[in-house]
């Protein structure tokens, strides 16, 4: 018997303004039934966490850390969900703070059924300790109105947002709909199996080998509505994205966590694994990768560089 109705997760590292943002939305859940909050550390050195206030919220709420020992989300996970005492899992990113109704609006759709269900990442852009003092000290309510309709950000997550979310729809009418469900913001049946894979060491597709488990083998149905929103706001300090600011030796762990997904999970096509490939470029005198734009892109031929990400994984593989 779950003593509670929701476990929520919340994975961090770095996030010293965020959490807090995220810690109050959740104190005005419009949502009737019982949570309890886990927020699980990968490796902030200087935790900021102030646990008095945490035993004055008005519901549950456990912190457990580990060592930091590169991006480890799929191990932090694992972490709360193998001490989480929900029914349900949801999980949330460290930088996103939930609309008043995400519990509700999960809980609705879940319904007594197996789903993995997705909401949106709404883009709006970086955080600061001048944004964070504003908006600690309004209501719950008016914080969240406030980054819905007030807060100004760059164009680039604007951008950013419409983008990624026509993408996510696009998938979710496709024949793999489980893409759609990134693991920002979803929740989902709690179960013996519904673990991470900590093969997955570094920036990496952990969240679509997740979904594709879940859904393949376990026999989940996946779900995406944009309306379940979370509001990503960014600490420079935490982005992990290779695509965005990954060094080579960030991308190389990218590269060769991708094809252990692909390698794991043959019956995926290349073009639903790959993707992202093409992208990065190997400087042959520094033998070093870079990030690249889609437009700089002039070369799309997943199969040449496949070929030439396993040669060089074989040859400089310790």
């Amino acid at each position: 018997m779950e003593k509670y109705d929701f476990s929520v997760v919340i994975v961090t590292h770095e996030q010293p303004y965020s959490i807090p943002l995220i810690l109050k939305s959740l104190e005005k859940q419009t949502f009737e039934g019982s949570f309890e909050v886990i927020i699980t550390d990968d490796g902030t050195q200087k935790p900021t966490i102030d646990f008095k206030k945490l035993n004055n919220l008005p519901y549950p709420v456990r912190y457990i850390w580990q060592q930091n020992n590169e991006f480890r989300a799929s191990r932090a996970r694992n972490n709360a969900i193998r001490m989480s005492e929900g029914k349900y899992i949801l999980l949330l990113d460290g930088d996103m703070v939930p609309a008043l109704d995400v519990l509700k609006m999960h809980s609705e759709i879940h319904d007594g059924t197996k789903r993995i269900i997705a909401g949106n990442r709404c883009w709006r852009g970086t955080i600061n300790k001048e944004k964070f003092l504003k908006l600690i000290n309004l209501s719950s309510k008016e914080m969240i109105d406030y980054i819905d309709h007030e807060m100004p950000y760059d164009l680039e997550s604007k951008k950013r947002e419409k983008t990624e979310t026509l993408r996510r729809e696009n998938w979710y009418k496709s024949s793999n709909p489980w893409r759609a469900c990134f693991s920002s913001n979803v929740s989902f049946l709690r179960g013996t199996k519904t673990y991470f894979d900590e093969h997955f060491i570094g920036w990496s597709p952990e969240d679509m080998e997740f979904n594709y488990r879940l859904c393949s083998k376990l026999g989940y149905e996946p779900y995406f509505d944009k309306n379940i929103k979370a509001y990503h706001l960014e600490q420079p300090a935490a982005v992990g994205n290779v695509f965005r600011s990954g060094s080579s030796q960030e991308i190389y762990r990218y590269l060769s966590n991708t094809l252990y997904f692909l390698d794991k999970c043959p019956v995926i096509t290349k073009e639903d694994i790959l993707f992202g490939f093409p992208r990065f470029i190997l400087n042959k005198k520094t033998n070093s990768w870079s990030a690249i734009s889609r437009e700089a892109v002039k070369d799309w031929d997943l199969d040449k560089k496949e070929l030439e990400v396993r040669n060089w994984l074989k040859e400089n593989s310790t």
